[in-house]
């Protein structure tokens, strides 16, 4: 029985589509990461799905570029 757990957690996918995650393939719309942690997000009980929960993984592909540098 053990075997079969194995297997299966062998076989688990994470679909995701947010670009911007330093953990996303974009080949292939997936999650790179073995095994992620959903959170709740702070607008949490609203009802609405957006609101619910979030990936407490994320983390920005490239946050230096997107910094607006002083000149």
């Amino acid at each position: 029985m053990e075997e079969e757990k194995d297997e299966k957690e062998e076989k688990q996918t994470i679909n995701c589509t947010v670009e911007s995650c330093i953990h996303h393939d974009n080949e292939n719309e997936k999650c790179e990461l073995g095994q992620i942690t959903v959170e709740p997000s702070t607008n949490a009980d609203s009802g609405d799905p957006e609101d619910e929960s979030m990936c407490g993984d994320y983390e920005e592909e490239n946050p230096e570029d997107n910094m607006v540098e002083d000149q």
